[in-house]
């Protein structure tokens, strides 16, 4: 994106080679440039460049500002959090064992994902339900 240093707004580079106010080989020499300005404000001079400017920075930007919706800056506690967090804490159960080996680590991969081979007919994967 090419900033113009007067109204600061932006243009892409595809943009100007399509307008015809760029060739490829102007690309080099506008990227060496300190200061760059778009076609419109090429042409003013320094006293319009000034005006411009002036007028890009102080009237024509607008500030957006967010301030976050849905949650409260202090976050109110039920009364009996802790004793709810206890009582959830005491009631939970232990959870899968992650490291155990599962049921089926002896099956290869497709009878895992419930195929089997059926020599019989013309289609010779069939999905089948296997339950543990």
């Amino acid at each position: 994106m090419y900033v113009c240093d007067v109204c600061n707004r932006t243009y892409h580079w595809s943009c100007l080679l399509r307008l015809g106010c760029y060739k490829d080989e102007d690309r080099d020499s506008v990227k060496k440039d300190k200061t760059w300005a778009c076609l419109a404000c090429a042409c003013l001079n320094d006293s319009e460049k000034e005006s411009r400017h002036h007028f890009a920075e102080n009237e024509e930007f607008k500030v957006v500002t967010w301030n976050p919706t849905g949650e409260p800056e202090e976050m109110t506690i039920h009364a009996d959090f802790e004793q709810l967090v206890q009582k959830y804490l005491m009631n939970k159960g232990p959870g899968p064992n992650l490291s155990a080996p599962t049921a089926d680590t002896s099956l290869d991969n497709l009878t895992r994902q419930g195929f089997s081979k059926d020599d019989t007919s013309d289609d010779l994967w069939h999905q089948k339900k296997i339950t543990f």
